[in-house]
């Protein structure tokens, strides 16, 4: 899977209202993002994930929305590199 893939599913679920199906995808960004070094992008993946679980879905959705342009930022310097 790739990176653009994931932040554009990310954007569509957010935009959508899918808070449900953020989890899911920030839980499979999450060792991308481990592998990269980004700890504050994983630990923000891993709370939004962690909210959705505990059906916090306004929580989730605040941290995404605050998240979302940070991975909107790493994807683009991603795509330079390539």
């Amino acid at each position: 899977y790739n990176n653009n893939q994931n932040v554009a599913q990310f954007e569509s679920a957010l935009s959508s209202g899918e808070i449900t199906a953020l989890g899911d995808i920030c839980h499979k960004m999450k060792p991308m993002y481990e592998q990269l070094g980004r700890e504050e992008i994983t630990e923000s993946l891993f709370s939004i994930e962690l909210f959705v679980k505990m059906g916090k879905l306004d929580r989730a959705k605040e941290e995404a929305q605050i998240l979302l342009p940070k991975l909107q930022g790493i994807q683009e310097q991603l795509n330079l590199k390539a």
